[in-house]
């Protein structure tokens, strides 16, 4: 009978506690947070874009995740030094169906948005210090700026209680990824920084240079991931000559064992571990070669392989993104880009040409 009542008093205890938390939630959102951002209109603009599809997108490739879906939104992020990328961007995005957020790092994008491509809800979010409009050099202060920037937009949205996909703008969405993005309790899924077929296996617990990619990712809303993107804003404060993606890969290998649960490759997780699944964040990779980065570059792989390579060792999938990253700077990107027909938008950046590459 004790052990009942204890139980009981335990379960009653964790309804208040989570009756606490919605109460200070819901004042949250109602508020300007100290940088003057008001979040309610966050919060308004997360429920519009939520379910990631828009009124005609047919959702029958992902009708089984519909529950999850719900409550997850697309976000983008830059400054104005990359609204050409965020055209092309869009291009991609209305060519799929789907509905996203931009989250303006500045004044001037903020504008830009709502005057000319107003069919995109957008968000400036604001900081303690100021993002500059034109673009940066990775690793520079103003990069570094306004990587912590992004973190700190998607953490507003899942302390709001939504899941997000994140996609920097200059990746190339060629298929609905969502299929590879859900699994049964798995918190984190990433894209990797490893070239499409590479030998090696990743695991950044082992190797202090595999690191996920900040580029694009799913992650789920759930007090793990909130307390996760806190703790990794702190240690970006403190490591200003870093970026988000060395700093996030750190933060996490200094973690004690039991807390992250790392799978080798993604799919639906049941625990096997005693702890309760919601103390310990489970994470996976997305597939180097569905989810490419790093190979538009003119590096040692070559581009042109990318298709034979899914035929032959993926049994004949197709690309889902190509990230045109390890690339310096804004024009290195879109000569790129252009050089595999993967630059749609028109010069005015008001239409979008068809779509001509061999990937599709």
């Amino acid at each position: 009978g004790n052990v009942n009542l204890k139980k009981s008093t335990d379960f009653s205890m964790i309804l208040l506690l989570l009756s606490v938390l919605s109460f200070v939630q819901v004042l949250e959102i109602g508020a300007y947070n100290s940088h003057g951002m008001n979040i309610s209109i966050l919060h308004d603009i997360l429920i519009k874009s939520a379910g990631v599809y828009s009124i005609n997108k047919s959702k029958s490739a992902s009708i089984d995740f519909s529950s999850v879906l719900r409550k997850t939104v697309i976000i983008t992020a830059c400054n104005y030094g990359y609204v050409n990328h965020l055209q092309n961007f869009k291009c991609f995005m209305d060519r799929l169906g789907f509905k996203f957020i931009v989250l303006s790092l500045d004044s001037r994008t903020h504008a830009y948005v709502n005057d000319h491509m107003s069919s995109i809800p957008s968000f400036e979010l604001k900081g303690r210090k100021k993002v500059n409009e034109g673009s940066s050099l990775f690793r520079s202060a103003q990069f570094n700026l306004i990587a912590e920037r992004k973190v700190e937009g998607v953490l507003y949205a899942l302390r709001l209680g939504f899941n997000v996909l994140f996609a920097d703008t200059d990746i190339i969405l060629l298929r609905d990824p969502f299929r590879h993005l859900i699994w049964n309790n798995v918190d984190y899924v990433h894209s990797i920084n490893h070239v499409c077929d590479n030998p090696n296996a990743w695991d950044f617990q082992k190797n202090e240079y595999d690191e996920g990619n900040t580029g694009f990712y799913f992650i789920r809303s759930n007090a793990k991931t909130v307390n996760l993107y806190s703790k990794v804003i702190e240690s970006m404060s403190s490591m200003e000559h870093l970026d988000d993606q060395t700093v996030f890969w750190k933060y996490m290998r200094s973690l004690p064992n039991g807390i992250i649960h790392a799978l080798s490759t993604c799919g639906h997780f049941t625990p096997s571990f005693k702890s309760n699944v919601n103390q310990v964040l489970v994470s996976c990779p997305l597939d180097n070669c569905l989810f490419s980065s790093c190979l538009l570059n003119g590096g040692m792989f070559n581009f042109s392989s990318l298709s034979p390579i899914l035929r032959d060792t993926r049994g004949d999938q197709k690309a889902v993104t190509i990230h045109a990253n390890c690339l310096k700077g804004n024009d290195m990107k879109v000569s790129s880009m252009r050089s595999q027909q993967l630059w749609l938008v028109t010069d005015d950046g008001f239409s979008c040409n068809a779509m001509t590459s061999s990937l599709i």
